[in-house]
């Protein structure tokens, strides 16, 4: 999550922090981000064996953030595939989505994928928090808080540098040539809510540093011809992630797994355009094999 995004722009809600504590002493932010980070190798290591089936919503919005026409809706099986990496290969983690349903029917040819849908394969939100992941980053522990009525530890991270800003036509290979998606990498601020006592992340909020300008691929700016600007600008890019406890039974075990994501994403070429997608996990489903080895 924290790096790339598609077309659009987002606009976040504030935090709601109901209390402030102490803040954690310097001694103790590069254990507890230590921790962290070996929570997020844990945690994936257990949902590569886990289904979920994930909701989307994708509704275009107007520069008020009012719904601009009808909403889609899409319901997917999702799966999570990692590699922790060998050598100097970074570990990585990648979401797997399989279309059930779109407007609430089952999928027909040409349904998927639109311009604005979520990408069959896409990154993790955690990924970059992964051991060899976390040097591209600042990080800084700050207070404690109150969130959803039990104590979190926040830490706020930026990035080191800044990615060149990219734009692509038709990402997707639908033959949509007015379908751009945009690649901003490291050009986020971020908070990370995490349990003090398991370092468990429980919600973790990104916002775009600033307004950036996406040069415009050469075949868009030839058809938009003379004066239709070389770039399109994103004013606004924001999202938000929530986890939740779930539960497992057989053997019994209980995870902080996604509840919720919310993206809102506002770009400006000529007028602003914006788009509000959010998705909504249920029904886990946890597989687990085992295997035996019989001697003859």
């Amino acid at each position: 999550m924290a790096g790339s995004l598609l077309a659009m722009a987002m606009a976040l809600a504030a935090p709601e922090l109901l209390a402030v504590f102490a803040q954690t002493s310097a001694g103790d932010s590069r254990e507890l981000i230590d921790r962290v980070s070996g929570y997020v190798q844990t945690y994936y290591a257990r949902a590569q064996s886990l289904m979920v089936e994930e909701t989307v919503t994708v509704q275009q919005i107007r520069a008020d953030m009012a719904p601009d026409g009808f909403a889609r809706s899409l319901v997917y099986d999702l799966r999570f595939e990692w590699t922790p990496g060998e050598g100097d290969e970074k570990p990585k983690v990648q979401v797997v989505r399989e279309l059930l349903r779109a407007n609430r029917r089952p999928p027909k040819p040409g349904d998927e994928p639109k311009c604005l849908d979520p990408a069959p394969v896409t990154p993790e939100p955690l990924e970059f928090l992964l051991p060899g992941r976390q040097g591209d980053y600042t990080f800084t522990v700050g207070p404690r808080a109150i969130l959803d009525g039990r104590e979190s530890v926040l830490i706020d991270y930026l990035p080191r540098s800044s990615g060149q800003a990219k734009a692509t036509v038709d990402p997707k290979g639908t033959g949509d040539m007015d379908c751009l998606s945009m690649d901003v990498p490291r050009r986020f601020r971020g908070r990370i809510w995490v349990d003090p006592d398991t370092a468990a992340v429980r919600r973790i909020d990104e916002a775009l540093l600033g307004p950036t300008d996406v040069p415009l691929p050469m075949e868009v700016q030839r058809r938009r011809g003379f004066g239709g600007g070389l770039y399109i600008t994103l004013s606004r890019s924001d999202s938000s992630v929530r986890y939740g406890a779930v539960s497992f039974t057989d053997p019994e075990e209980t995870l902080m797994l996604p509840t919720s994501i919310t993206n809102i994403w506002l770009t400006v070429a000529g007028g602003t355009r914006g788009v509000r997608m959010t998705q909504e996990y249920r029904n886990y489903r946890r597989f687990l094999t085992e295997s035996k080895i019989l001697q003859e």
